[in-house]
């Protein structure tokens, strides 16, 4: 009869134990990290709205003219824009490595 070492059987057990939390961590961290990062893009999305109207008194205040104020709203738009892709491409990310693509 052979007699089997407990190093041989859990050896291979504790390495593939210790590699699936080498990816579990860094996924929690991007997962928290596009949640954050969709909670920034909710500040450029709230200012968006402020100079889309020509006689909007928020800019006649601030003394902005309307060309500048279109100006900022272009921005703001491409700042949100790359933000929530950022966003969700995080997330996609983040469900793959963890198993859970169906959440997608």
């Amino acid at each position: 009869m052979i007699a089997i070492r407990n190093d041989l059987v859990l050896k291979p057990l504790i390495k593939s134990a210790l590699n699936i939390h080498q990816f579990i961590r860094p996924a929690v961290k991007l997962g928290r990290a596009s949640y954050n990062i969709a909670r920034t893009a909710l500040i450029p999305f709230a200012l968006l709205w402020i100079p889309v109207s020509r006689g909007s008194p928020f800019l006649r205040l601030l003394h902005i003219p309307f060309e500048s104020a279109v100006r900022y709203h272009t921005w703001l738009a491409t700042i949100m824009i790359a933000l929530f892709t950022m966003h969700g491409a995080g997330y996609i990310i983040f469900y793959a490595t963890t198993d859970r693509a169906y959440k997608v």
